[in-house]
């Protein structure tokens, strides 16, 4: 049933708090998704993340040529409405876990 199956996934969701997740966004454009540590969600799907970093295809000019390239900009600490997600995975890529607790070093 259809219960039974959001169920299911809001349960594997749980799995991911406090874990380094990329969430793939609907692009504007090109693709987007943004990685960080998954604080917490609801039944809308909307997600807090903390640690944020945003990743973008764009094109840009280079030599008089068009070229595909990834931006990566700072979120922080961000609210991403459930309505503009379109997927959710463990991060296999990112640095480590951190907790809420520590401190964010800024570089």
């Amino acid at each position: 049933s259809t219960l039974s199956t959001m169920e299911h996934g809001r349960s594997k969701t749980y799995n991911y708090l406090g874990k380094q997740v990329k969430i793939f966004v609907k692009p504007s454009t090109k693709s987007r998704y943004v990685c960080g540590t998954l604080l917490s969600f609801d039944q809308y799907m909307n997600v807090v993340v903390h640690n944020a970093m945003e990743t973008r295809e764009v094109i840009e000019k280079v030599d008089n040529k068009k070229a595909k390239a990834l931006k990566t900009r700072t979120l922080g600490l961000t609210i991403i409405r459930g309505t503009e997600i379109l997927g959710l995975s463990l991060d296999s890529d990112g640095a480590k876990t951190q907790s809420p607790s520590e401190p964010v070093e800024e570089t």
